[in-house]
């Protein structure tokens, strides 16, 4: 799979609202060179599956998954509109601040619990060199969501979610019009270790059992908050699971 797009915002949203501008795979067609098993089949979707990967295996019969792609930061710009009269503006507190990310992410489904897991990799943030928000130059956590129960109309799954920076896994951070960073990550151990440690996180209802858990699609681009601009390219994405299946 091959993609190679330009999430960009016009800038300028309303205060406290988060604009996110993410792509995922559509095709439902996976072709492994090599003969290599993946995750997500080379087959059609069967009637009434949700997503492209149909039938992963549970995450407990991995013995790896890993997210590859390239990525680079060709713009940014923050100007002080949610944050104006903050004294370290643009950076703030609630809605008042104005910032935007990058993110790698991958989504998990437990039918068993009826759960969805959002696993982020926080490859930039606009305030990374500014002392304040999330830092993916350094090894971060961050649990933005510690189970919200949605509506019949979105399922009626709980919802968690949980960002780790790039750093987690010793790579280099994007750079605004810095050079492109080509990533080739085994996420499996960072998925186990949050859902190990969700409940000592305070996200203590989230099924520990790796063996109801499944990968059921991926996503990449960018958030944003306030008065900024942020334009990020991704290419040559890959997710390939290995295990005894």
């Amino acid at each position: 799979m091959l993609l190679r797009v330009r999430p960009a915002t016009s800038g300028g949203e309303a205060c406290n609202t988060e604009l996110d501008s993410f792509i995922g795979p559509v095709s439902n067609q996976y072709n492994i060179p090599g003969g290599e098993e993946g995750i997500i089949p080379d087959a059609p979707l069967p009637d009434g599956a949700d997503g492209i990967i149909p039938d992963a295996p549970p995450l407990s019969q991995h013995s790896a998954l890993t997210l590859k792609f390239g990525s680079k930061v060709q713009y940014t710009n923050v100007s002080e509109g949610c944050s104006q009269g903050n004294a370290n503006a643009p950076c703030g507190v609630g809605g008042h601040v104005d910032y935007g990310y990058t993110t790698a992410s991958i989504i998990l489904e437990n039918d068993v619990s009826g759960q969805v897991l959002f696993y982020q990799i926080i490859l930039y943030d606009t305030r990374q060199d500014l002392g304040c928000g999330f830092n993916p130059c350094q090894a971060n956590t961050l649990w933005f969501d510690k189970g919200t129960s949605q509506s019949s109309a979105m399922g009626g799954s709980t919802w968690y979610g949980v960002s780790h920076s790039i750093a987690n896994y010793g790579k280099p951070c994007l750079k605004p019009m810095g050079p492109a960073g080509n990533y080739s990550l085994n996420v499996l151990p960072k998925l186990n270790q949050v859902i190990d440690s969700a409940a000592s996180s305070g996200a203590a209802g989230l099924d520990s059992n790796k063996s109801n858990w499944r990968v059921t699609q991926m996503y990449l681009g960018i958030g944003l908050q306030g008065d900024t601009l942020l334009t990020t390219l991704f290419y040559d994405v890959d997710l390939v699971g290995q295990g005894g299946w």
